[in-house]
């Protein structure tokens, strides 16, 4: 015996009983009743129907019948004591190595840049020393330059009013 739910009230409907109804795009539903179908024909939200298992889930009514949230056990986690180190050796010895990784970062870190600086001051020594800008321009013929234009006049639009 095959037992379905209503489309619109979720109420069971067994065999023999209901209404089915097929829609343009060949999707099924079945309704408990005149009732059901009327309601969804008139397009009736069952969330806002009381006697609806939709509006039962949506205001928490029927908290029995509700899965339940499994509650998750988290492992907790601690340290013990190793033979011939208590627990405070091994987080200061802990602690150094840390500390020695931090250093170790920041001291190559500042060798790579005094290397870039060291290469960038180097390429600019040898740059002055190839061209020196004083004597090029003597060299050359003489340009004057041309006095800086003026702004243009503003333009002002004309009103009628």
């Amino acid at each position: 015996m095959r037992v379905e739910r209503c489309s619109f009230s979720w109420h069971k409907i067994y065999p023999g009983h209901g209404i089915r109804f097929v829609r343009g795009d060949s999707r099924l539903f079945i309704f408990a009743g005149s009732k059901a179908r009327c309601c969804y024909d008139i397009k009736r939200s069952s969330r806002n129907t009381k006697w609806t298992g939709d509006w039962r889930k949506a205001h928490k009514k029927d908290v029995s019948k509700l899965t339940k949230k499994r509650v998750k056990r988290r492992a907790v986690r601690f340290q013990k004591d190793i033979v011939g180190m208590t627990l405070e050796e091994i987080r200061n010895t802990r602690k150094a190595k840390v500390i020695e990784k931090v250093k170790g970062a920041d001291a190559a870190a500042l060798r790579e840049l005094k290397e870039r600086k060291a290469k960038v001051a180097g390429t600019k020594k040898v740059s002055a020393k190839q061209v020196k800008p004083g004597k090029q321009a003597k060299q050359g013929k003489q340009v004057k330059q041309a006095p800086p234009k003026a702004a243009p006049p503003k333009k002002i639009k004309a009103t009628s009013r």
